[in-house]
């Protein structure tokens, strides 16, 4: 059983996918066990989707006005499908740990 450094299987999926082969051709045309190819990929995309999500935030602050009188004002934080509405007047440790709990910030 050969092990692959990170540097290989980057390379393997990059020649792979400039290749236009199926996986099962490229594994072929390589001598690599499909199952250990697969494994790649699939590690891969949720590595992908991981670094996505985490940077996936907008913040926008959003106002609401009637006839020139403004009645409220929020911040809006949207992260995949979750999206919370907080006061603007917000402490800054409360807002750090709804970010901290949504996964946006790490904890300092």
């Amino acid at each position: 059983m050969q092990k692959y450094s990170r540097e290989e299987r980057e390379n393997h999926l990059s020649a792979w996918r400039a290749s236009g082969l199926s996986g099962q051709a490229y594994c072929r045309r390589q001598n690599i066990v499909s199952t250990t190819f697969y494994s790649w990929v699939k590690a891969e995309k949720t590595h992908t989707a991981l670094e996505s999500a985490s940077s996936s935030v907008m913040v926008r602050v959003a106002s609401s006005q009637n006839g020139g009188k403004h009645l409220s004002s929020t911040i809006c934080i949207e992260k995949q499908d979750v999206r919370i509405h907080l006061p603007t007047n917000i402490g800054t440790e409360s807002l750090q740990l709804v970010l901290q709990l949504l996964g946006v910030v790490d904890a300092a």
